[in-house]
């Protein structure tokens, strides 16, 4: 069976840019906000809730 993709190791060490690190801390964190906000209508509390913002 050849329907599936061959892994390819490549060894490369990937590198972001202090903008792309800032731009995922910031999508995490509204994420996060998101969520909080949607459990707290529903009147649920979880470990979510105790997780430090995204700096």
């Amino acid at each position: 069976m050849k329907d599936q993709l061959v892994f390819l190791d490549t060894h490369q060490v990937w590198q972001l840019d202090a903008a792309t690190r800032e731009c995922g801390r910031k999508g995490v964190a509204n994420a996060r906000a998101v969520l909080r906000a949607t459990q707290a209508r529903r009147g649920e509390v979880s470990e979510a809730d105790q997780l430090p913002e995204a700096a």
